[in-house]
């Protein structure tokens, strides 16, 4: 269990420090880099994880699971870059 936490506590800081929403306050970058940024770091997350579960063994289920944490870290930074660019 404490393998996990120091994972999730892990692939948090990398979300932070090495996501667009990090440069979220400078105006001059386009959304559409934002969402590629997102995009992107949202499928290695998805594929890292899904990568690590070595129990599943048929591939349809394990492209579904990569597409459910690909949108649930997608929306999760979306949420962030939505605060932040409200606060700005």
């Amino acid at each position: 269990m404490k393998s996990n936490t120091n994972l999730l506590m892990l692939v948090a800081i990398l979300m932070v420090l090495f996501s667009p929403i990090a440069f979220a306050s400078d105006i001059r970058m386009y959304w559409h880099l934002y969402l590629f940024g997102i995009a992107l770091i949202s499928t290695l997350i998805a594929l890292f994880i899904t990568y690590r579960k070595k129990n599943i063994e048929s591939t349809g289920i394990r492209i579904m699971i990569w597409g459910i944490y690909f949108w649930v870290v997608t929306f999760i930074q979306l949420i962030l870059l939505s605060l932040l660019y409200g606060q700005a």
